[in-house]
């Protein structure tokens, strides 16, 4: 940035302090944890259909009733079930997870699972409200076994 003819020039400190400034939005571009979406958002990227979706609720939960196309992966048994579907989840494509509700915390857990297995935070989006909220706002839905 430059000064103004009213500013004086930045001192050395100054300068030094927004040499780094750089090199902390890079750092920033690398997320730490996955991304919280609400539900117009999830709504929008599920219109567009551009991303995975990943239902990390029991099995009898999602044949109850998840979002189209939603594939399960319950975080109970991540292993198991990462084995089984884990193929279908490409590592540079987003991946919607979602659970219950904010007040659940097996998506949580399934982005755990995901980022050990080498998924990047970028790529997971935490759909937090979930299920019930998608419920409720009565948005397309589907029963039984799917993915």
């Amino acid at each position: 940035m430059q000064p103004t003819a009213d500013e004086p020039p930045p001192t050395a400190e100054e300068s030094q302090s927004t040499a780094e400034e750089p090199q902390a939005a890079v750092e920033e571009s690398q997320p730490t944890a996955s991304v919280v979406i609400s539900l117009e958002e999830a709504q929008r990227i599920f219109n567009q259909n551009s991303a995975v979706w990943v239902d990390a609720r029991s099995k009898v939960s999602y044949e109850l009733g998840h979002v189209p196309g939603a594939m399960s992966l319950p975080s109970s048994d991540f292993e198991a079930g990462f084995a089984l579907v884990g193929a279908k989840f490409p590592k540079n494509v987003r991946i919607v997870v979602y659970c219950t509700s904010a007040d659940c915390d097996e998506s949580e857990r399934v982005i755990t699972g995901l980022v050990k297995k080498g998924y990047q935070y970028r790529y997971l989006l935490h759909f937090k409200d979930g299920w019930n909220e998608w419920e409720m706002a009565n948005l397309p839905q589907e029963q039984g076994p799917g993915r």
